[in-house]
């Protein structure tokens, strides 16, 4: 066959390394780095995403799972939930087949599944108050981004305070037991008691005739038995 009209570049294992070829050309591989490119943006891609998603989910469109749970189905997409859920993406992977039924826990309430799917596919719902804690417990159950904590340890913020707050007095207290047992004064002498002159003569109040602590009471050491009379 005559190729001489052609004029199709040589096939990319027979080019030369030396060769330079037009900014056109595909095999030309320096020519990104010598020429301008220009950074396109699409504003509106994450809003738009979500309503065509949300709009392939009203119409049932592409849909490829079902969920099953209190004898009620609904059916949703495979890249959706495997995006936004750890617990739906490890069941799909491991069941690969091309159109999965997944049967949820029994303690999983319908009303709580139609709201996750919404919120998954939407990135916002509004709930009650008295439907929000059924809401969050099944979130965490199913580990849906966005409603749950993944990986947290549970109860973490209600302990944590606690440590903290007795380590501190756990950690000074042999320190100061210490402390003041080694600078401690001894105590000071009681004072004495009242109406004992500086001779001791404690026993002036005893009142007994013809005994010799009477005699204290008037102060003077020779006058013992003056205090009877």
């Amino acid at each position: 066959m005559d190729t001489k009209g052609q004029t199709a570049g040589p096939t990319a294992t027979h080019l030369p390394a030396h060769t330079t070829y037009p900014a056109t050309s595909p095999y030309s591989k320096g020519a990104r780095s010598s020429h301008q490119y220009f950074s396109l943006r699409w504003n509106n891609y994450q809003s738009n995403m979500t309503s065509v998603f949300h709009e392939l989910l009203e119409s049932q469109s592409f849909v490829d799972v079902t969920l099953a749970c209190e004898y009620n189905s609904l059916k949703a997409h495979k890249v959706v939930l495997s995006a936004c859920s750890a617990y739906f993406q490890k069941i799909l992977l491991d069941n690969p087949c091309k159109h999965p039924t997944i049967i949820l826990p029994a303690d999983i309430c319908f009303s709580d599944l139609q709201f996750i799917i919404e919120f998954v596919y939407r990135g916002e719902i509004d709930v009650s108050e008295a439907e929000l804690q059924s809401l969050l417990r099944t979130a965490e159950q199913l580990k849906i981004k966005g409603l749950c904590e993944v990986g947290e340890p549970q109860y973490e913020q209600d302990y944590s305070p606690a440590a903290k707050r007795y380590k501190p007095y756990r950690s000074r207290s042999p320190p100061d037991n210490r402390n003041h047992h080694h600078h401690q004064q001894p105590p000071p002498p009681p004072p004495p008691p009242p109406g004992s002159g500086p001779y001791g003569g404690g026993g002036g109040g005893s009142g007994s005739s013809g005994s010799g602590g009477g005699g204290g009471g008037s102060g003077g050491p020779s006058s013992g038995g003056g205090g009877g009379r």
